[in-house]
């Protein structure tokens, strides 16, 4: 800049504004700079994927054979309690069996001990007292037959059920 302009300039709007003007490189500003970046709002939350639909065989055993089992055998043959020996549990459990030998044999539901006592044939009838409806047994039959996978059996005691006549806490 000549010198009679920066005089020019000064006195006209005085030595402030030549200031500001020299601080911003005379007049020209600097190329703005994009706001920062403001971080990605989180996915919505979704809820969780329903469980696969069952199977023919799962849907036989949780519909037809756990009720049944909870309801009838577990009071006498579960975990905290088993008459003569038997625990009704799990498939391990009727595996091995109680005083009187395996409560089940897989693929061969009149070999086993219980489907002889839930029908009421033999010295042996189970639940004592009454008999378990026709569809009841014959659904425990099936079940027998298509040899229901292990992971249900292992499941019996969990999801929250309590065992019939069990103590509460």
């Amino acid at each position: 800049m000549r010198r009679s302009t920066l005089l020019w300039v000064v006195g006209i709007f005085g030595w402030t504004t030549l200031a500001a003007l020299a601080a911003t490189g005379g007049g020209r500003t600097a190329p703005r700079r994009p706001p920062a970046a403001r971080p990605a709002p989180p996915p919505p939350r979704s809820k969780p994927a329903p469980p696969p639909p069952l199977g023919p065989v799962e849907e036989l055993f949780e519909t037809k054979v756990r009720p049944v089992l909870f309801a009838q055998c577990l009071g006498c043959h579960g975990e905290t309690r088993q008459t003569a020996g038997l625990r009704l549990d799990s498939r391990e459990a009727m595996l091995k069996g109680g005083q009187r030998g395996p409560a089940i044999v897989p693929g061969k539901p009149d070999d086993s001990l219980l489907v002889r006592a839930i029908r009421h044939v033999g010295d042996v009838r189970m639940p004592p007292g009454q008999r378990l409806k026709p569809e009841e047994i014959e659904a425990n039959v099936r079940a027998l037959e298509q040899q229901v996978p292990a992971a249900l059996w292992a499941e019996l005691k969990h999801e929250g059920l309590i065992e019939p006549n069990a103590p509460t806490p």
